[in-house]
């Protein structure tokens, strides 16, 4: 099947299903059915290492709580995962002196194993694996602007893991880095000084792009674009870099987003990542109703789905109860009221997602 078959396999699994158990669908100008999605960046806070094993923390995976994870997002309706990967590098990569890398844990492939095998079948998920994020204040910031690092880092950990899961039906898509942005300096970038240039960026989006579908021809590829919303997209930044689709992350208090013809793109597009402000989040009343309007915007504005940002940001053992947080939860561990809108959402508009066949 195409990279785009699990999409015309949802469509089926829709006609079949409905049945008549939930609410007929709203108009949708897409043949495509909507992917429903949510961000579990990292498991109880142990970001980069929550399936790796670090040095000084140990062993981060914790079947038992990815599975209560995965049983509450099936609950609530969600399709797919967007969960991190090597992050900023602190785990799940072995490195040479000189700061090449030699290989992926071990580790790292025995608990994917089990996530994509075991866990996404049983609960109706599919991942979105992203690979890293933020590497410009880390020690391997060389994957991104030395040639040769950067070889290292496709040789021996994107190819790899390409090959290794290229016909599994539980991974729904690559995401390269999360927002790329953060690792660029100036105006379309991190605002800041520090960091690489756009041109350094795009080769190595580029090169990990055609490395994957060298070895996993109908792998899907994407970056998650953020800090400037679809500004950059619009722009180029993300064009011609062999993608299969677009991906841009967005934060605010309207819900609003553009038509996505309008961002004049040449590949479908979905949001990575959304969310009200963080200021806003502790108004669940005012979250509810912005994250309802962010879904049925992302629906009948063309987009090929959204991913909410996130089931939990902070490690549930050092959550204040005032604290604002993105989390789906409260600090009690009870849903918020955008979860109800979520659910509704999905009973109406989403079909089950399975994975590739």
């Amino acid at each position: 099947m195409n990279r785009y078959g699990i999409l015309r396999l949802a469509l089926t699994l829709l006609i079949l299903f409905s049945g008549g158990q939930a609410a007929p669908p709203e108009p949708s100008p897409k043949s495509e059915p909507f992917i429903l999605g949510c961000n579990l960046p990292w498991l109880d806070g142990r970001m980069g290492w929550d399936i790796a094993y670090h040095e000084e923390w140990g062993y981060g995976f914790d079947q038992p709580r990815v599975e209560a994870i995965f049983a509450d997002l099936q609950e609530i309706g969600f399709t797919s995962v967007r969960w991190w990967l090597f992050a900023d590098c602190r785990a799940g990569l072995r490195f040479d002196a000189e700061g090449k890398v030699t290989g992926v844990q071990p580790e790292v492939f025995d608990h994917l194993d089990i996530i994509l095998n075991e866990l996404c079948p049983k609960y109706g998920l599919t991942l979105y694996l992203c690979l890293l994020s933020s590497l410009v204040n880390s020690d391997h910031f060389g994957i991104i602007t030395d040639p040769a690092i950067r070889q290292s880092y496709i040789e021996h950990a994107v190819k790899p893991l390409a090959q290794r899961y290229r016909d599994n039906p539980s991974l729904f898509a690559i995401d390269l880095m999360n927002e790329p942005e953060a690792d660029i300096r100036g105006r379309y970038g991190n605002w800041t000084p520090k960091g690489t240039d756009e041109a350094t960026i795009r080769v190595f989006l580029r090169e990990c792009a055609d490395a994957i579908h060298s070895v996993a021809p109908d792998m899907r590829v994407s970056a998650g674009s953020g800090c400037h919303a679809f500004e950059n997209l619009q722009r180029g930044m993300y064009s011609s870099l062999g993608l299969d689709f677009y991906d841009f992350h967005t934060y605010n208090d309207t819900g609003h987003l553009p038509p996505a013809e309008r961002l004049r793109l040449d590949a479908p597009c979905l949001i990575g990542e959304f969310n009200v402000t963080l200021a806003q989040t502790s108004d669940e009343v005012k979250q509810a109703e912005v994250v309802d309007r962010f879904l049925r915007e992302t629906f009948k504005n063309g987009y090929a789905g959204a991913f909410f940002w996130c089931y939990e940001d902070i490690s549930p053992d050092k959550r204040q109860a005032n604290q604002p947080s993105y989390s789906l939860l409260r600090p009690d561990g009870t849903w918020k009221l955008c979860v109800q809108r979520i659910r509704q959402f999905s009973q109406q508009n989403v079909a089950p997602l399975y994975g590739k066949d």
